[in-house]
């Protein structure tokens, strides 16, 4: 019925990136034959991904469409390389003292992030603080 886009591992638009999965007996939303229902997402023990992903007008989606994939579990080869300890770091260093602010600090930042739109407090923090780390501003 469908193709699914795989990361790294499958079809992509036009570009083949390597093995495509092809579901010729059940759609995106079944799992071992059986549904589990519409905008599925997560994974399922170490067996399929699923996850659903908005169309964007390019590669035949239609902007807006929802779009629900299904893919192979697999574990990225780069999930815990050395180039990214820092940033982990950094990021885990962002929550810590996020969670030192006093209720007035963190008011401020949710008021903030408020009128900015689209944003948590929290979210404003870990962003301003991320920048300063790779900026030095």
């Amino acid at each position: 019925m469908s193709t699914t886009a795989i990361y790294n591992k499958g079809k992509y638009g036009s570009a083949i990136y390597g093995k495509v999965i092809s579901e010729t007996v059940y759609p995106n939303n079944y799992f071992d034959g059986i549904p589990v229902g519409l905008e599925v997402r997560g994974q399922i023990g170490k067996q399929d991904i699923f996850r659903i992903r908005r169309g964007n007008g390019y590669s035949g989606s239609t902007v807006g469409k929802k779009y629900q994939d299904k893919y192979d579990y697999f574990v990225p080869s780069s999930i815990m390389n050395t180039e990214g300890e820092t940033s982990r770091q950094a990021f885990a260093a962002a929550v810590l003292n996020w969670h030192n602010l006093s209720d007035a600090e963190k008011t401020k930042y949710n008021a903030t992030a408020t009128r900015r739109g689209g944003l948590t407090g929290f979210n404003l923090f870990i962003q301003n603080y991320m920048r300063r780390q790779y900026n030095g501003s």
